[in-house]
């Protein structure tokens, strides 16, 4: 018994296409198995089957990707610089400086650093929370060296962090060992409220009247 398996697109596998497989006299059942030397980034199909004296037989076709292969390290630089009050600009070394690197995905969080981190095979969008913090950009670009992050509250301080990643979809890996970058700024303060009352200096009325009669 084992399991046998062949890149999505051929036909449905079988025996004679690669598989994992063990020998013996064993009971019917469920059983487990681990499939190792697949290529990164690719859609396979797997099924299990067993054989006896009769034959062989099938369990159902799953399909499942791979993931594709994680950055080898994070951004050498990354700053924040408090633009407005509604806007932080963020700086990064560019993500074609690091091998098997598509983009990043930033978090931000306001307070304190942001603890959460991207799943890997998990596709994100502006706005989604992970953990406590919220993705505030996702850099497509591998030679853009900058962002600005805008909406924000004024006198308030932002943290962010930057996470690699390579693929996307289901093969998406994020790099979120090791010291992940973070930086953070405070947005500039509310402007002070004044009210003023004007009118006519005094002095400059004109001289009254008198009236008799």
């Amino acid at each position: 018994r084992g399991f046998c398996w062949d890149l999505a697109a051929n036909a449905d596998p079988d025996i004679n296409d690669s598989k994992v497989e063990e020998t013996g006299t064993f009971s019917t059942g469920a059983y487990t198995g681990s499939i190792t030397g697949l290529t990164a980034g690719t859609q396979y199909k797997v099924r299990a089957y067993a054989t006896n004296s009769v034959g062989t037989s099938y369990g159902s076709v799953q399909t499942f990707y791979t993931l594709s292969g994680e950055p080898t390290n994070h951004a050498a630089s990354f700053t924040a610089t408090a633009n407005s009050q509604t806007q932080i600009d963020l700086a990064f070394s560019a993500a074609s400086t690091i091998t098997n690197a598509a983009g990043y995905l930033i978090l931000q969080r306001s307070g304190a650093a942001p603890t959460g981190a991207p799943a890997d095979a998990t596709s994100y969008s502006v706005g989604n929370t992970i953990g406590d913090g919220t993705v505030a950009a996702i850099i497509t670009n591998t030679a853009d060296v900058s962002k600005s992050i805008t909406g924000l509250s004024a006198g308030t301080q932002y943290y962010f962090a930057l996470f690699p990643y390579n693929g996307s979809a289901s093969t998406i890996n994020y790099k979120t060992d090791g010291v992940v970058p973070t930086a953070n700024n405070t947005t500039l303060a509310p402007l002070a409220t004044t009210s003023e009352v004007s009118g006519p200096a005094l002095g400059s009325q004109p001289n009254p009247i008198l009236i008799s009669s």
